[in-house]
């Protein structure tokens, strides 16, 4: 019976090999090698291993969710209760799976430093117990000292090394078995832990005994040649100060990926530098911390404009260069946001009778919409907050979800009106709310769908309840966490209900293309596309809501327009 069984798809079977010899390492027996032995049939060999597995480790990955085996060995796993996940990349779990913690083993190289790496060793550990003591194999007892003992050749001799995959390599183990390898080289003496190595390490002994006498005996009447003899210590590396790099670090070159990991960040600081690269301009993808392929040709392209060999990996100098480039970005940045300027045209607006979950408000009719330019992002609370500091405003509530990138809440359409006057006034550029034509024109960027990627919600795309997010249902993202629509706006789908200034009307009636007054405060304003609150349901391009232009609520926030 193994210990562990491994599950995965056969794109990432180096990933698999790395894990299986690590763990082999660390004294458990695995089972990985989907090697059949002849005569053996493919499901059976499997099901009998997976039988006997006391832990079953599932790496998913954008090819490990769409294999029907894999699927099939984590659900047993689930049923047995013995499932460990891993995710190597910025996949998410198939649906029924996302409620087992998964391991980030993304960008893991095989390092054992690796801080997910270490945390699955003392999960394992819980699980199945410490690992077998690994000890020295003892020297085979001997009937006769005297006797001489044969000598063995260099093709017999067989240092420790990495075990040889077999088809059953990961089958219990009674005893460790050493694997064939070539003749040992002098630097792996010290790992040789067979019998013959004690009369070898004594006739050693015994000669550089009997050199050194001779030595000794020869010089043994010139004191000062005597007083000269040493033995050559191996070369100390010099002494640094504390939290100083030495010489021979900084000159060792060190393998990216080891570099990003003894970085050792954290999921939000991750997620923070996904966050940098795309507001950058480097295209990182979703900032959910995991840095997945799109993730990793980001940093590339970063790297490379930058001046830096290009990796991939987010190295300490990488790191330090996307923060201080954020640091300087943000000393540059004034009060104005960013804004995409928008070709008008005519479309379809509302909803068709076939779409799921629409509303008899979304009567489809065409409108066309001039030229307008509209904010890539909502406005963030560190937008508001220079506000509230210029003009003595009260800052709204955040709930302690945190300010700086994130879309402002609590807002009132009364707010978001003052807020743009105020822009206007002080940059003498026009700002304003967008219609409501404009912001679906907006949000479909020229597509017809529920959602600009398509009909269904995905996973991982926005922040709602059943996005698939980890901010679903929870709190507002950072601003730009998810990928832009065609148009490149940012968060048209959930993470907050943003206002328009256009009056509501249940059959539209051409309110929908033109911007209310302030003295009508009684009548509700239209807000759309939905929230981290919200269902799939309510985040569709063609979902209506209203509410009363002095409301707030901590799910409703706005972005800017310009004529």
């Amino acid at each position: 019976m193994s210990d562990i069984f491994i599950s995965y798809a056969s794109q990432d079977r180096e990933i698999a090999k790395t894990l299986a010899e690590a763990l082999e390492g660390e004294g458990w027996s695995v089972w990985w090698d989907r090697s059949i032995p002849i005569g053996k049939k493919f499901d059976q060999v499997i099901e009998e291993a997976l039988a006997a597995a006391r832990c079953v480790i599932v790496i998913w990955s954008r090819q490990s969710i769409l294999s029907d085996w894999v699927r099939d060995e984590a659900d047993e796993a689930r049923q047995r209760d013995i499932l460990v996940p891993l995710v190597i990349d910025d996949t998410m779990p198939p649906m029924g799976f996302r409620r087992h913690q998964a391991a980030n083993f993304a960008g893991w190289g095989g390092a054992a430093t690796f801080p997910e790496y270490q945390k699955l060793i003392g999960d394992l550990a819980e699980v199945l117990g410490p690992p077998p003591a690994q000890e020295e194999p003892v020297p085979k007892a001997v009937k006769d000292p005297t006797e001489p003992k044969p000598v063995e050749t260099p093709r017999a001799s067989i240092a420790r090394a990495e075990p040889v995959e077999t088809p059953h390599a990961s089958t219990a183990r009674a005893e460790p078995q050493p694997a064939p390898r070539p003749a040992a080289q002098p630097k792996t003496l010290p790992n040789i832990r067979f019998a013959w190595k004690w009369p070898l390490v004594s006739i050693i002994g015994v000669a550089l005994v009997a050199g050194l006498g001779w030595i000794i005996a020869r010089d043994g009447n010139d004191s000062k040649k005597a007083d000269e003899i040493s033995v050559q210590a191996p070369p100390v590396a010099p002494e640094t100060p504390s939290g100083q790099a030495s010489k021979q670090d900084t000159e060792t070159e060190v393998e990216p990926s080891e570099q990003e990991t003894r970085l050792a960040l954290n999921l939000d600081q991750k997620s923070q530098a996904q966050q940098i690269l795309n507001r950058l301009g480097f295209n990182a993808g979703t900032a959910d911390g995991v840095f997945g392929f799109r993730t990793r040709a980001a940093i590339t392209e970063f790297q490379g404009a930058r001046g830096q060999v290009a990796t991939g990996y987010l190295t300490e100098a990488t790191w330090q260069a996307l923060v201080e480039e954020e640091g300087e970005q943000a000393a540059k940045l004034d009060i104005e946001p960013e804004m995409v300027a928008i070709e008008g045209g005519c479309f379809q607006m509302g909803s068709p009778e076939s779409e799921e979950g629409r509303d008899s408000d979304e009567k489809p009719h065409e409108v066309c919409v001039e030229d307008f330019a509209i904010g890539k992002y909502e406005v963030t609370f560190e937008e508001y907050d220079r506000y509230c500091e210029a003009t003595g405003c009260t800052k709204l509530n955040d709930r302690g979800w945190g300010r700086d990138k994130r879309p402002v809440i609590n807002v009132s359409w009364d707010d978001a009106v003052d807020y743009a006057e105020w822009l206007s006034k002080e940059t003498g550029k026009s700002y304003r709310l967008p219609t409501e034509a404009e912001w679906e024109y907006a949000a479909r960027a020229g597509t017809q769908t529920a959602y600009w990627w398509g009909d269904s919600i995905g996973a991982n795309r926005a922040n709602c309840d059943g996005c698939g997010s980890r901010w679903d249902n929870k709190q507002t993202a950072p601003v730009g966490s998810f990928d832009p629509n065609p148009f490149g706006l940012y968060d048209t789908v959930g993470n907050v209900r943003e206002w328009t200034c256009s009056e509501y009307k249940g059959s539209y009636e051409g309110q929908e293309k033109v911007c209310a007054s302030k003295n009508r405060a009684s009548v509700p304003r239209v807000i759309r596309g939905g929230s981290w609150y919200n269902n799939p349901r309510y985040v569709r391009a063609a979902n209506r809501t209203r509410d009363t232009p002095y409301d707030r609520t901590n799910d409703v926030g706005f972005r800017l327009a310009q004529d």
